[in-house]
């Protein structure tokens, strides 16, 4: 969709073998409410929890949502799309 932003947000460096949070902020710019599903390609390999994310998002408004990432080995977290 056209009208939604997405960013994400993470920390530089991620605790292997533990739960990292991951910040996704959706922004509708569009004129009516919409549900979307998050989905997210996190580092590999790791384990993610909680996606794909269902959010509602009112015109014109901001939403932040939360998932979690555990990298089982060091080295760069390369994050993929997010959509």
């Amino acid at each position: 969709l056209r009208s939604i932003e997405a960013h994400r947000q993470s920390h530089a460096v991620l605790s292997v073998g533990a739960r990292n949070p991951v910040s996704v902020t959706l922004r509708n710019r569009g004129a009516v409410t919409v549900v979307v599903d998050v989905h997210d390609e996190p580092p590999q390999p790791c384990r993610w929890f909680d996606l794909p994310l269902r959010v509602s998002l009112p015109p014109g408004k901001l939403v932040a949502v939360t998932y979690g990432v555990e990298p089982h080995q060091r080295g760069r977290n390369q994050f993929g799309t997010l959509f």
